[in-house]
């Protein structure tokens, strides 16, 4: 039986030639090839399709993100394992999103590490053949549509395994996770808490989404952030995902400081306010006092409630608490 073949890719030639040398102690096992220039290794793969590809993120000429999309234009059933010293999560994200990726690892990385990643990789390389018909009937951009879509959410949604390995997410949750405040991706693959009794709490509820999807139940959460800011607020779901029947776990995410109220030209458009009138509104949803609106928008108080009184007409409410209720049942988009 022929053995496993490992490609291994990296610009810098210390850490490959490091690479070479730290899993030298595999050659019995595996049948490795180490380059140190993406095209090449490319090429190679389209002669020789390896099980695992272990590829650096930032490389000139062609980068990791690029190499991982080539590869899986070409098969579905090769792992790939991505290694990066940046920890650059927009990229990770873009990763995560829209590649086939095994593994993210951020360096430095243990040699046993990521060796106990390529042995996972090649045990689910069977998983992959079997799926591999299913995925070729996949729609990219399809999918590419939806992403699109989701990202001008202004909350945060976030799609796991039921070990909290993310499987999608949109921009919102990604700025989220980048702030590393409450919740922070873990070796490029799981979703974690900063703090150990919330991870715990997360993992289990996780857990449970996933493996109850058919009784629909809801879990709510909060997670605690190192900077003392209002929790993060989490709602999750367990869903089956047609394309692979996996049950899986869907996580909303709200964060108190991130501003969702509507922009003063959206409620000058929806309901025929002047500009002073949707600018008063909007500060007013935001739970400012009318005192301070005025200062601010330095008119006299007098003015302001003019400017409040014809706004509750144009809407037709008779109690300010009906108008920012009416305000914020608006549906929301981020640009």
């Amino acid at each position: 039986m022929a053995q496993p073949c490992i490609i291994f890719i990296d610009d810098d030639e210390l850490l490959l030639a490091a690479l070479r040398r730290l899993f030298y102690e595999y050659t019995a096992k595996w049948d490795m090839l180490f380059f140190n220039d993406p095209q090449e290794a490319l090429a190679c793969y389209r002669d020789r399709m390896a099980d695992v590809i272990v590829t650096d993120l930032s490389m000139p000429g062609m980068s990791g993100l690029e190499l991982v999309r080539n590869i899986n234009s070409l098969s579905h059933q090769t792992q790939c394992i991505v290694l990066t010293g940046t920890a650059d999560l927009t990229d990770a994200t873009d990763l995560i999103n829209t590649s086939n990726v095994f593994r993210f690892y951020t360096k430095p990385t243990s040699p046993e590490i990521i060796a106990q990643g390529i042995e996972e990789a090649l045990s689910s390389s069977g998983k992959a053949r079997t799926a591999a018909n299913a995925a070729d009937k996949s729609s990219p951009q399809n999918d590419d549509q939806v992403s699109s879509i989701l990202n001008h959410l202004p909350i945060g949604i976030i799609a796991t395994k039921e070990n909290g390995e993310i499987i999608y997410m949109n921009q919102t949750a990604s700025s989220i996770l980048a702030a590393r405040d409450g919740l922070v991706v873990h070796q490029g693959v799981q979703i974690k808490a900063n703090f150990t009794s919330d991870t715990n709490d997360l993992l289990a509820i996780l857990k449970e989404a996933s493996q109850y999807v058919d009784e629909e139940q809801i879990h709510a959460v909060s997670v605690e952030r190192p900077s003392h800011k209002p929790p993060l607020k989490l709602i999750i779901s367990g869903f089956n995902y047609e394309g692979n029947g996996e049950s899986q776990a869907l996580i909303f995410i709200s964060d108190p400081e991130h501003d969702a109220f509507p922009k003063p030209e959206i409620l000058q458009k929806l309901y025929g306010l002047t500009p002073s009138e949707a600018r008063l509104t909007s500060e007013l949803v935001r739970g400012e006092p009318l005192d301070d609106i005025a200062k601010t928008m330095e008119i006299t108080i007098s003015s302001a409630r003019t400017y409040l009184k014809r706004v509750m007409s144009k809407l037709n409410v008779s109690r300010q608490v009906e108008l920012v209720k009416l305000i914020l049942s608006l549906p929301q988009v981020t640009p």
